[in-house]
């Protein structure tokens, strides 16, 4: 290791000696590189329904399943410049961030939704995300933070892309990398970088279970009806929307709903699975 950085840093020379590519060399585990010494908390959750792992997941969806009886965690950041994010708007139906991992499985537990601030969940991932802010381009975590599954048990994650070829990317890793004995994962086109689908018409939904990939919903090209949706994307007149949907006051965009019905459809079959 010291022999392979004495040569990058001869390649790569840098005049600050904080980038010299021959201090300190070190190999660190995947894990400890992204969660740091936490051990306890998710990474040793086991239920008994396969947990639904939603990455920044717009909430209708999210309080769906919950209301669904799927445990639920949603994990992102607070705040985006120039955003609005599921944390604000969550915070604002009365879904409080979860400071720790014990107050996000004391929620999931109470059937709750469990909304945990990418902070919190990895703090060292955290901080390389916050780097995009200092440098001005994304960097590989973007892509880390969506295949993150911090559960001991199987879940189901749902994983965004933005552009096509993401979509092999991540599909050729979920096909010969990723351990099927960590669950499934719903790949699709992002909705604004959410993972959840246009309330306009229905997304293409690839799904990965073991060594197979299987399409579950083609693309919707065109729509008769569009779905009801508030103007404004406030944080609160979001919320407002979410709530009178809930309630039975406002129909569930089909294509949401059709989402909600897969999730639970393969949970289901995830926790039917032997151990």
């Amino acid at each position: 290791l010291r022999a392979l950085a004495a040569r990058l840093g001869a390649a790569f020379p840098y005049p600050n000696p904080l980038w010299d590519k021959r201090r300190n060399p070190a190999i660190t585990p995947i894990r400890e590189a992204l969660v740091g010494d936490q051990r306890t908390g998710l990474l040793a959750t086991l239920v008994a329904m396969a947990v639904i792992l939603l990455i920044g997941c717009a909430n209708v969806a999210a309080l769906l399943l919950v209301r669904a009886g799927a445990p639920v965690l949603v994990h992102g950041v607070t705040s985006d410049p120039g955003r609005i994010t599921t944390a604000e708007v969550l915070a604002a139906l009365g879904v409080p961030a979860s400071p720790d991992h014990a107050q996000a499985e004391a929620a999931m537990a109470r059937g709750e939704a469990a909304f945990l601030p990418i902070a919190s969940l990895a703090p060292r991932l955290s901080w390389m995300l916050s780097l995009r802010r200092v440098l001005g381009v994304r960097n590989s975590t973007h892509t880390l933070v969506k295949i993150m599954q911090p559960f001991a048990g199987p879940a189901l994650r749902l994983v965004s892309y933005t552009h096509p070829e993401y979509l092999e990317m991540l599909g050729e890793y979920f096909l010969t990398a990723s351990d099927p004995a960590r669950g499934d994962a719903f790949l699709m086109r992002g909705t604004e970088g959410e993972t959840v689908a246009n309330a306009n018409k229905a997304q293409q939904i690839d799904w990965f279970h073991g060594v197979e990939r299987t399409v579950l919903v083609e693309k919707q090209l065109l729509v008769e009806e569009l779905p009801h949706l508030p103007a404004e994307r406030d944080a609160a007149t979001t919320a407002t929307w979410i709530a009178a949907v809930l309630r039975g006051e406002v129909p569930v965009p089909p294509s949401i709903a059709g989402q909600v019905e897969q999730c639970l459809t393969t949970a289901r079959q995830i926790a039917a699975r032997p151990r």
